[in-house]
């Protein structure tokens, strides 16, 4: 379910969601994906292990510092059982990706 859900954004975001997407926009809601994490009882070294990347990475994309890949974020809606992508990723735009 979840790649039928990348496939069919991928042309959403190139043609909607980039062109409104703003300087300063967050695109990670992490108290969201924290509450995801704590949920299924990862703290971020474990989450950060589970993902093969290391703690100040997974930090600064955590809190906004760096992007998520889409092969990572696809991980952690994995790993996390996260069924809605768009309310951990895209937070600002979760309007155009529920459409």
């Amino acid at each position: 379910m979840l790649h039928k859900w990348v496939d069919s954004m991928i042309y959403r975001v190139y043609d909607e969601i980039i062109p409104n997407v703003q300087r300063g926009d967050e695109m990670i809601n992490t108290n969201k994906l924290k509450a995801c994490m704590a949920e299924q009882g990862y703290n971020i070294n474990k989450t950060a292990s589970a993902l093969n990347m290391s703690v100040p990475t997974y930090s600064r994309k955590l809190n906004n510092k760096k992007d998520f890949t889409i092969s990572e974020v696809l991980n952690i809606c994995n790993l996390f059982k996260i069924t809605n992508p768009c309310e951990v990723f895209l937070p600002e735009l979760s309007q155009i990706c529920n459409e």
